[in-house]
């Protein structure tokens, strides 16, 4: 299982890695952004990418990109609430908050274009960005390491 609570961008091109990120749950490799690097939206329109989500079993979209998706696994229930931001009709970035699957994270992926688009992984709380493959690793980390049971 997958625990989150991030936002996904475009990786910008000229992304560089960063310093290290020290958490309770390790430590793990950053990239580093300017600000101005986070412009530049997904290449998915916003309308296709409520379309894609809406076509996920489970998940209830709303026209203004808010949106929640529960499942099941192994008997355990998990949910996932999450928010696109349109810019120029295109998806700008999406926060996503909760726990799901591997399987079910690949599916938020792919409805924003992954594998083709990857995009960069930023930790809400801590601000740090993240590549996608060091994300897999602090989510399940974090999914293992947490007596906490919110988010």
């Amino acid at each position: 299982m997958y625990r989150f609570h991030i936002s996904l961008h475009p990786m910008p091109i000229d992304s560089k890695e960063g310093e290290f990120f020290h958490d309770d749950y390790g430590q793990w490799s950053t990239v580093t952004l300017l600000p101005s690097m986070l412009t530049d939206p997904f290449k998915i329109f916003f309308d296709q990418y409520l379309e894609r989500l809406g076509m996920l079993d489970r998940l209830f979209v709303e026209p203004d990109g808010s949106f929640v998706w529960r499942g099941v696994h192994d008997s355990l229930e998990w949910q996932v609430d999450g928010n696109a931001v349109e810019r120029l009709q295109r998806v700008q970035m999406v926060e996503l908050k909760g726990t799901c699957t591997e399987a079910g994270f690949d599916q938020l992926l792919k409805a924003l274009e992954w594998p083709a688009t990857v995009p960069v992984v930023q930790l809400v709380r801590a601000g740090a960005f993240l590549k996608l493959s060091t994300f897999r690793l602090h989510a399940k980390a974090f999914a293992e390491g947490s007596t906490d049971k919110r988010l």
